[in-house]
């Protein structure tokens, strides 16, 4: 084959060569790629533990005195997920809260924080540990057409689906100031035509950032952070949690909790409410990840 001016195909020019020609098929090669980056990365993130108990252990140290810089990957999770996804409500805005509900995160059971409890024994939830869900529900569809012998045909129930599910949430978020948009929906629960293309417009703005995000890149630098603690503080931990420690990398999320545990004992030794501990490792941890979010 010859191009117009009669010369050869060269190796650069034969490079992408279909997709460069292809535009729809291009698009569709990179949405797919996207999709299934984004979700393998959330699975990773929630097998390993490296993103809520992180997040937690960060939002503990940000209330602190002197606390550390924001950290804008942790931040972009907070935003991308929603604060009751990641925290439990609200996020905390005290040490004890943190401490409280990176314990429930990590399966434990709210029963266990009741009042003038009488068994001692700890209790686990039936969810077991908290885990991130998609919060893209365009790319689920996505994912789910994408895959091996599958059509790749969106039906329409899926789209509206997704867009009355955005609608759902718009109602619940602005519940004191009703939009026309939600009032139909409160009413109804259903939109009109016009008003699912107007979802549409927005949801693609929405949804976009939320496929986009790198949880790989999260995976990385929290994994390298706990790499890091492990190593500065396994001394530490020894002495203040010499019955329940384990340094194994599998291990290393426990670490955040262990964190807001010592942080937590060091409260409230201030206050004579725990016995005096060996040693805290509470402000060696805010210097260390401090240090590691400016690198």
């Amino acid at each position: 084959m010859f191009l117009r001016d009669k010369k050869p195909f060269t190796g650069e020019s034969e490079r992408y060569f279909l997709h460069k020609r292809h535009p729809i098929l291009s698009g569709t090669f990179a949405a797919c790629l996207t999709v299934d980056l984004n979700t393998f990365g959330c699975v990773v993130v929630n097998d390993w533990g490296t993103a809520i108990f992180p997040a937690h252990l960060y939002n503990g140290l940000r209330h602190l005195k002197g606390s550390i810089s924001p950290w804008p990957l942790i931040e972009e999770l907070i935003v991308t997920h929603k604060e009751d996804r990641v925290f439990i409500g609200r996020r905390p805005q005290n040490l004890e809260d943190c401490y409280i509900q990176i314990l429930l995160v990590a399966g434990y059971s709210a029963h266990n924080f009741v009042p003038h409890r009488r068994r001692q024994t700890v209790k686990w939830s039936r969810n077991n540990v908290r885990r991130l869900e998609n919060p893209s529900s365009i790319g689920q569809i996505l994912h789910e057409n994408f895959t091996p012998h599958r059509s790749m045909a969106f039906m329409i129930q899926d789209i509206e689906k997704v867009l009355i599910e955005r609608a759902r949430n718009i109602d619940r978020i602005n519940s004191s100031t009703k939009t026309p948009q939600s009032r139909k929906w409160h009413a109804t629960k259903r939109l009109t035509p016009l008003q699912l293309l107007q979802a549409l417009r927005e949801c693609m703005a929405a949804e976009l950032p939320n496929l986009e995000y790198d949880y790989l890149n999260l995976h990385e630098q929290t994994f390298k952070l706990l790499q890091i603690l492990a190593s500065e503080l396994h001394a530490d931990f020894l002495k203040e949690f010499e019955d329940t420690y384990y340094n194994s990398e599998r291990q290393w999320p426990a670490i955040c909790k262990l964190a807001l545990e010592s942080g937590w004992m060091t409260e409230n030794q201030d206050k004579q409410l725990v016995p005096r501990i060996k040693t805290s490792a509470w402000t060696k941890i805010g210097r260390i990840v401090g240090g590691f979010i400016k690198t």
